[in-house]
């Protein structure tokens, strides 16, 4: 995981956390780290969710631009030098923006958020 989703997950788990702390809930500090739990594993359902939507563009096998090896559902090659975000990177950044507002709606919908 690049250190921007560990951010994302730490920045998106902070208002829940918060929200939390406040009557009539009054959780304790330390479930930060379970909502920064939950929040990581959204994580990874929004890179398996954009993985599974966006996998129907692909045309086959890639490969890398520099070493030349095959990188289709064989994870990703990262490169060091690369400071531009990827097209993945902001594929899977918006499937978490959109899952985050869906958990927020229904919490709010069904009452857990007063």
């Amino acid at each position: 995981m690049s250190k921007f989703f560990a951010v994302m997950a730490v920045v998106a788990s902070l208002p829940f956390w918060l929200t939390f702390l406040r009557k009539p809930w009054s959780l304790p500090w330390y479930y930060l780290f379970c909502f920064l739990a939950g929040e990581l594993l959204l994580l990874f359902g929004a890179g398996l969710l954009s993985g599974l939507i966006f996998s129907f563009r692909s045309t086959g096998t890639t490969r890398c631009r520099d070493c030349g090896a095959p990188m289709f559902s064989a994870g990703r090659y990262f490169n060091e030098g690369t400071v531009k975000p990827l097209r993945e990177d902001i594929e899977v950044l918006v499937c978490f923006i959109v899952l985050n507002a869906a958990l927020w709606i229904t919490l709010w919908r069904y009452g857990w958020l007063v």
